[in-house]
């Protein structure tokens, strides 16, 4: 299942990526580009990013986890670590200082399930020997009270908090499905939950909002949602919640209880949107078929040299740094850093 959308993913980012702008590219800033030949990046394939408490760099790719500090590198995989992949599909780090690492792949031995790292010791949980009830992980995200919550491809989700674990699924909640994609929080302490149709074209999917105790279910036939397939969500700094689907216009925003809807139909190439983070300053960037920024009121497609990226490649993954610095995932071209000094 995990593979029919993975290569589901790349053909809708190439078609959507042969259309052209018809106003000319931004001007190209200078950027850092990281791949396997010029750096110790251990694949050009990233999948996620996340910049910790102390501004180092955990990079997950398609073949090990790689740490960025100042600019000296270590790598972390399977023949040195606990990690128990080297499929490195999400990352997020606790109220500890703890690293959470994990692992699913469009194959069943590339889903191995979740690690921890302490910065010495390593901890590994799957479904043989802990309460996770699949090895498949597609999100992780850290709760400010102190949990983790786990979003499962096809296990559902789950919250850890110190030893206890607490499994969410359509039998026992209101979760839209078991196929967990995308978790953010809003300024309430609500949890926004993404999930992805069980298969493609069906009514399941959409997104779960849950308070401690209910969930409210946004789908296309109560809402203003454009697709039951939710690849991001994210909570921006005034409180508008950008949600991420599958399709051409495919980006919908919730904001004072009023949708808006941005793609193919308002100009905006962004294909499906994979990520979006929000920098220091409050703008808002989306990870797509392109880059994108946006300031409130402006989009910028943010322009790449064509000798460092294809365009049919797209992009995965979003983080911003603590200099306000935009760190970017694509799936062949390796990781982008875009400077704070960008217009």
């Amino acid at each position: 299942m995990k593979n029919k959308l993975s290569i589901m993913l790349m053909a809708l980012l190439f078609i959507w990526s042969c259309d052209k702008q018809s106003t000319e590219p931004d001007e190209i800033k200078e950027r850092a580009n990281y791949t396997e030949t010029n750096s110790s990046l251990p694949d050009n394939h990233v999948l996620s990013i996340l910049i910790d408490s102390e501004n180092n760099k955990w990079i997950g790719t398609a073949n090990g986890l790689a740490r960025l500090k100042d600019d000296n590198w270590q790598i972390y995989n399977t023949q040195n670590s606990g990690i128990p992949s080297d499929y490195i599909a999400a990352l997020a780090e606790d109220n500890s200082g703890n690293i959470w690492i994990g692992t699913g792949g469009s194959y069943i031995d590339l889903a191995a399930g979740l690690a921890v790292f302490d910065g010495t010791d390593w901890t590994t949980y799957n479904s043989s020997n802990s309460d996770l009830p699949v090895n498949a992980i597609l999100c992780l995200k850290n709760d400010p009270g102190g949990a983790m919550w786990i979003g499962t491809d096809g296990g559902g989700l789950v919250k850890i908090e110190g030893s206890n674990w607490t499994i969410f699924d359509t039998n026992n909640s209101q979760l839209p499905t078991n196929r967990v994609s995308a978790l953010d929080f809003d300024h309430d302490g609500n949890l926004w939950v993404g999930t992805i149709s069980v298969s493609l074209g069906d009514t399941t999917g959409g997104v779960g909002v849950y308070n401690g105790e209910s969930w409210t279910v946004y789908r296309t036939d109560n809402s203003g949602l454009p697709s039951n397939d939710v690849l991001s969500i994210h909570v921006d700094n005034s409180g508008s919640k950008w949600i991420g689907t599958l399709f051409s216009d495919g980006l919908a925003k919730l904001s004072n209880n009023s949708w808006e809807i941005y793609g193919l139909s308002t100009g905006l190439y962004l294909g499906v949107v994979s990520d979006i983070c929000s920098d220091e300053i409050g703008n808002v960037w989306f990870a797509g078929a392109f880059l994108y920024k946006y300031d409130g009121s402006q989009w910028t497609k943010i322009a790449l040299p064509s000798e460092l990226y294809s365009e049919a490649s797209g992009f995965q993954g979003l983080a911003c740094d603590s200099d306000g610095s935009i760190w970017v995932c694509s799936f062949s071209d390796g990781l982008f850093m875009e400077p704070n000094n960008s217009d």
